[in-house]
């Protein structure tokens, strides 16, 4: 019997070949297409579907070369079959309901078929405790053809139709498919994956925001700690995203390392902020990206690339702890006061991108700021504008862009910064001018303050600080400081005299220096 079936499922393909080449003679005009169209409906009779058991054990069964909607109640199946294989389908429409009859069927095979759908029609619960599928697909992005043997990605949707519709399922298995979307069920089953891969982007992507595009495997790694799931090693991502720079995808990476990954960055995401996992960079000595299949798996080492959305979620200071390689953070809209965090948290030294904007921003420490552009070993950007800052450490800036080559991209507009206090305002206009491309919009940097000379808004590349901040001018010369000093000698004597005077006239005393002198001596004799 087997010996039997094998045959005829080999018939049945090559008459199914053998319709395709007459549709394309009669395509080309080398036959009759009368004669053709009857060659071709004699083949797919020829090739009809059939059902026969497996291994002559009647209580495993194969139907297969169905194609559209399939009834099994139509076939002469055993009632008490216990595991049915549906194999070489196409197009198929499987009513679960149908199988309600078989009392004691409880492994349900689906084997190199596209099923279409499956569905139920009808109250009975159907008691399927085994599904599995091997190398079977649900749709074709390219185009879908009956007896098409390459459709491009042939990808699998387990949807949760599927899953709701199998209340009394057990166990799933998924071998070999190319999974374009896996729901969670409500209830654990055991879920083994071997062999394929998973679309690691949403089947909407396009219409989804950057941050919830790429699909959270969490819970398939929650199972496997809970030994509720396998995994096999071979089981790949596949996706092609290419927003940054540079080169990084999921492509052809193992669905246990991005398990791995999204498990570690949702336990360290901060509270009330999301944390997704934005793709892969290649990390390599030296600096040659090897882009293809092997070299995102075995010779070159990768890092993930997660960016840390806290918009909007009233943070009132920086989280102090983030994921492991985080690459961009932002926290924009919130009541954030003091940002300092940043600059002695090792975990915001490989920052990319620091969004900071729209806060309650007021000053910046000089020196740990300063140590920060050190110890970093690239660029990056930093996004500080409508906030509440006065100053900025300008001093260090400079020192830092001296001593190592690191130019920040940094904005800074609409701050209210302080264009009264001169030894800022000279070195910040300094740096505006030569570091002009480290800062964005520097011709929108402004003022704040409003008086006669510093009008409010006033940008601070226009302001002539060489008048603004000159010294001001002495009150008095050196000949009015003589003048000074010889009036009040004159006064001096004045004085004296007057007093000297008036012990004369009514003491009858001659001043000291008088009875010292030559005639004071001279009348003493």
């Amino acid at each position: 019997m087997p010996y039997i079936f094998k045959r005829s499922v080999t018939m049945r393909k090559i008459l199914a070949i053998i319709c395709q080449i007459l549709l394309l003679q009669k395509c080309q005009g080398i036959i009759p297409s009368d004669e053709a169209g009857a060659q071709v409906i004699d083949a797919q009779k020829a090739a009809s579907p059939v059902c026969q058991p497996l291994y002559d054990n009647l209580k495993k069964y194969m139907c297969s070369g169905h194609s559209g909607e399939v009834n099994l109640k139509e076939f002469e199946l055993p009632e008490d079959i216990e595991s049915l294989t549906i194999s070489d389908g196409r197009e198929l429409i499987l009513n679960l309901a149908t199988l309600t009859s078989f009392h004691k069927l409880t492994n349900l095979i689906i084997q190199d078929s596209q099923v279409k759908e499956l569905k139920i029609n009808g109250s009975d619960p159907v008691q399927i405790k085994v599904l599995k599928f091997i190398r079977s697909w649900s749709h074709c992005p390219d185009k879908i053809s009956l007896y098409a043997v390459d459709c491009g990605i042939r990808l699998l949707d387990i949807n949760s139709k599927v899953i709701y519709s199998l209340q009394g399922l057990e166990e799933l298995h998924i071998t070999n498919c190319t999974l374009s979307s896996i729901t969670q069920p409500e209830l654990p089953i055991r879920l083994t994956i071997t062999g394929g891969g998973i679309d690691c982007l949403f089947p909407d992507h396009a219409i989804l925001p950057q941050e919830e595009r790429l699909v959270n495997f969490q819970w398939i790694g929650e199972w496997i700690k809970h030994h509720n799931a396998t995994l096999a090693d071979d089981v790949m991502c596949f996706c092609n995203v290419m927003h940054y720079k540079p080169f990084y995808s999921l492509n052809h990476i193992s669905i246990k390392k991005k398990i791995k990954v999204d498990l570690e960055r949702m336990e360290h995401c901060p509270s009330k902020c999301k944390c997704p996992l934005q793709g892969l960079t290649i990390n390599k000595a030296d600096d040659q990206f090897n882009i293809g299949k092997e070299s995102l798996t075995n010779t070159n080492e990768w890092s993930p690339m997660i960016e840390v959305i806290c918009k909007n979620v009233s943070l009132t200071k920086m989280p102090t702890q983030i994921p492991k390689h985080t690459t961009s953070f932002q926290a924009s809209y919130n009541n954030i006061t003091d940002i300092n965090e940043i600059f002695v948290n090792d975990q915001y030294l490989k920052i990319h991108k620091i969004l900071l904007d729209h806060n309650q921003i007021k000053s910046i420490d000089g020196d740990k700021f300063y140590k920060y552009l050190l110890n970093r070993h690239l660029d990056f950007a930093l996004d500080l504008s409508y906030n509440q800052l006065e100053e900025l450490p300008v001093r260090q800036m400079l020192m830092a862009y001296k001593f190592k080559r690191i130019y920040p991209q940094i904005r800074v507009t609409n701050n209210p910064f302080n264009c009264r206090k001169c030894d800022f305002l000279i070195e910040f206009q300094d740096i505006l001018t030569r570091y002009n491309k480290g800062f964005e919009q520097s011709q929108e940097v402004r003022c704040s303050k409003s008086s006669e000379d510093y009008p409010n808004k006033r940008q601070v590349l226009s302001l002539d600080v060489n008048y603004l901040c000159a010294p001001d001018e002495p009150y008095l010369d050196q000949i009015d400081y003589i003048n000074i000093s010889l009036a009040s000698i004159l006064l001096l004597l004045f004085v004296n005299f007057a007093y000297n005077f008036y012990q004369y006239k009514t003491y009858s005393k001659l001043p000291w220096i008088v009875t010292k002198g030559p005639l004071g001596m001279g009348q003493g004799f």
